[in-house]
Order: C-alpha cells, then sequence, then structure tokens
C-alpha cells in the first residue's frame, strides 16, 4: 500500500463554459402575420434563450412594456416587411410588449414569460486520452440530454492513440465531490474537485500511478485503486489519504 498521499489545491485558470450559453435557444415571432398581430403572441423561455422577431408586414414594431407606456427593456422602432430584431432575456419574469402603432387602437400586443431552467439532473465525464489530457465535463438535464460544460486540463498526458481497453479511466468519488483521472502516457493520476458556481471542475494536483500505463481508476470508501497495465510489472497499486472528505 502506498503511504497517504495529500494534494495541493491549485486555482484553476481554465475558461469554462456556463450551463446556461450551451442550452440557449431562440423563439421565432412573426410579426403582422394575419392581420394586426405578433404571431405567436404569447411566447414561453428560459433564462439566457431570446426572442426573435421577423416583419411580414409593414409599419409595425416590438416595444417592451403595455400600449403607451414602454418600459425601455427593448424597442424594435417601427420597421417594415424583411427586418430582423432580436433580444435575449437575462432575467426570469413575464415581459409584455406592443406595436407601437397598432397597440392601443388595436390590440396588436404580446408576452414574453422568462423562467429559470431546471438545475441538470446529474454529469458526465469523459477522459480525452489525448497528447494534451483532458477531461470532457458534460451536465445531464432530467431528460437524459447532455449539455458540454468544458474540458479541463488534468496536466498530464493520454496515451494519444488508440484506447485504453478499459471501463474506468475516469471516476467520481461516492460524495460527488472529486473526480480522477488516469494519464496514460505520463503514468500519473490527476485530481479535480467538482464545483458548482460556476459549474465545472478545479484541478487540485496529480501523483505517479505507481506503474506504467494507467488505464482504470476506481475508488471505494477513502481507498483509490489505479490498474497499471503494462511493463514486466503491471500491478494494481492503492492509494489512501488522498484528497477526499466524509
Amino acid at each position: 500500500m502506498k503511504p497517504p498521499i495529500k494534494f495541493a489545491l491549485v486555482i484553476c485558470c481554465a475558461a469554462i463554459l456556463p450551463l446556461l450559453s450551451s442550452r440557449a435557444a431562440t423563439v421565432q415571432v412573426r410579426v403582422g402575420a394575419g392581420g394586426l398581430r405578433f404571431n405567436p403572441q404569447n411566447v414561453t423561455i428560459q433564462v439566457g434563450d431570446a426572442v426573435q422577431w421577423s416583419w411580414v408586414a409593414n409599419g409595425h414594431s416590438s416595444t417592451s412594456g403595455t400600449p403607451g407606456n414602454p418600459d425601455g427593456i427593448w424597442d424594435s422602432g417601427v420597421q417594415n416587411s424583411g427586418f430582423v430584431f432580436s433580444h435575449t432575456f437575462s432575467t426570469a419574469g413575464t415581459f409584455p410588449y406592443y406595436c407601437t402603432p397598432h397597440g392601443s387602437c388595436c390590440g396588436m400586443i404580446g408576452s414574453v414569460t422568462v423562467g429559470t431552467p431546471p438545475p441538470p439532473a446529474g454529469a458526465v465525464f469523459v477522459n480525452a486520452n489525448s497528447a494534451t489530457n483532458k477531461v470532457r465535463m458534460y451536465n445531464r438535464g432530467a431528460d437524459g440530454q447532455l449539455a458540454f460544460v468544458g474540458a479541463f486540463d488534468t496536466q498530464g498526458s493520454g496515451s494519444s492513440s488508440g484506447g485504453l481497453s478499459s471501463q474506468g479511466s475516469v471516476t467520481v468519488t461516492s460524495d460527488h465531490r472529486y473526480v480522477y483521472a488516469v494519464n496514460a502516457g505520463t503514468n500519473d493520476i490527476t485530481a479535480f474537485s467538482i464545483q458548482d458556481t460556476p459549474i465545472g471542475l478545479t484541478f487540485i494536483g496529480k501523483v505517479p500511478s505507481g506503474g506504467i500505463f494507467p488505464s482504470s481508476v476506481t475508488t471505494s470508501g477513502n481507498f483509490l485503486y489505479v490498474l497499471n497495465a503494462k511493463g514486466t510489472a503491471a500491478n494494481i497499486t492503492g492509494f489512501t489519504g488522498y484528497a477526499l472528505a466524509y
């Protein structure tokens, strides 16, 4: 058994893509379609999404607020057929809007209801096994869809060619606080902590794997085990006392 190991905390400088941007969508509204109206009149989106208004008739606007009472959030101005205008919504709430020439007289109004996206149901981590190795993180929604968060540098190297012929080149601790990944090319193991704000991984440190070509890693309680698959002394090395909090 290896002696206890300690990882020194290192501040992560990698850029992290927020979940919000990976889920952003654009909803279409036609201005003047079927008469003096917005079609659809009322839309529901999530924070970070955008609404795009497309003019199919002349002499209309998309102006936030209520007829005669603009609130200054957005205003397309009066435009003609073929014009396109969009607005991205960064806060939750209900936002009424109207057509300046036809809101008061003809009821040409609409609304955008903005909700907060649901939290992810879980996460998926993938060991890239690349020359400059990275762990790719995806958030998993309640419907099973994956949203890319970012690729986080292990500060080690993968094998760069072929696969590792293993099931678990990256593992998550049972308390969902730490991720460990093998670096088959540099014969070491990288530890990350999982952070919630912003969502992503923070590099903690790395240690030698205890052999050649680490291809699989797993945890059990306070122990971490790594399979070193090559060399004359292929082995399973165990570690204890690493950065787990129980």
